[in-house]
């Protein structure tokens, strides 16, 4: 009982104090600071990375590696300009794969 008056204050406190300094506003500047492109490949980072994790016995490392060459070869290749900015946004999203909440 105690554990649930407890998590309740929690829970009250963090919706009085979460609200104004996690505003929707702060989240709107930042998705328009990064263009759609790279939000893709951030995505495409992930899902690349959670496939590996699935289907294969790879280590974090090896299927970080694994993303990071994959994003190489489709810019280097497929590309008309080669971007290390996609690059980069690719492996970020390999690496929020392995964030645990």
């Amino acid at each position: 009982m105690i554990r649930l008056i407890f998590r309740t204050l929690i829970l009250i406190t963090t919706l009085i104090i979460v609200p104004p300094i996690c505003s929707a506003n702060v989240v709107h500047q930042a998705e328009n600071s990064i263009p759609m492109d790279k939000w893709a490949h951030i995505g495409a980072g992930y899902i690349i990375n959670d496939q590996l994790n699935r289907y294969t016995k790879l280590t974090p490392l090896e299927r970080f590696l694994a993303v990071s060459c994959i994003a190489y070869t489709k810019e280097k290749f497929a590309d008309s300009k080669f971007d290390h900015g996609d690059i980069n946004a690719t492996m970020v999203g390999a690496l929020l794969y392995g964030v645990e909440f």
